[in-house]
């Protein structure tokens, strides 16, 4: 399962470009590049010993979408799993949450079918996005909802997207097909690509 979940990090750090890195832990500089990867042999290794890796930004990911594989194979054709991310099997509302107001204030709600929701947000848990560059905490959105085909790649573009910022965010959109992305910037102004204009003001 852990080479399964650093292949896909690897590949969406492609994507974002960096933006997205599971060695935004390491105390030297340090990019997704040194982590190896042999899947032919299930072998993965770090490149310099000072190299650390997190998966706390596509774990919880693939962990929904392992629990919803479960669920499909002992039958169940509508279903929501949510671990945090989430995923819906059949139609479903889903309320995204709104970063400017209380517990519980939602900023719209989303008809899905079939789709994975993943938002990470400064009101979770303070400035916890880092970006890997800077090893910094980001601040210039609040927060960030990404919809797509499975919870794994939901989870990891949310954080990609957070880092790489509203300017960026269309051009990531443009190179992963079916994709929506909504997001509200440090000045509560709302953006959005994809089927998700329902959000917007």
């Amino acid at each position: 399962d852990l080479l399964k979940i650093l292949m896909k990090a690897r590949e969406i750090s492609e994507l974002t470009e960096g933006a997205f890195d599971i060695t935004f832990l390491s105390k030297e500089p340090s990019d997704y590049s040194n982590v190896f990867l042999a899947p032919e042999l299930s072998l993965a290794a770090l490149r310099t010993p000072k190299t650390q890796i997190g998966v706390s930004g596509i774990a919880k990911g693939y962990i929904v979408d392992r629990m919803s594989e479960v669920l499909r194979k002992a039958g169940f054709k509508k279903f929501l799993v949510n671990a945090g991310d989430l995923y819906a099997a059949g139609p479903w509302k889903i309320g995204i949450r709104n970063p400017e107001g209380g517990k519980g204030a939602t900023l719209c709600t989303l008809l899905v079918h079939n789709r994975a929701v993943s938002t990470s947000g400064l009101y979770e848990r303070g400035r916890h996005i880092i970006d890997p560059t800077t090893h910094k905490p980001v601040t210039r959105l609040k927060s960030v909802t990404v919809i797509a085909d499975s919870s794994i790649l939901a989870d990891a573009l949310g954080t990609g997207a957070f880092v790489m910022g509203k300017d960026k965010i269309p051009l990531l959109a443009k190179k992963i097909p079916n994709i929506s992305i909504l997001f509200v910037d440090n000045q509560g102004v709302r953006g959005a690509v994809g089927k998700v204009s329902e959000c917007l003001p």
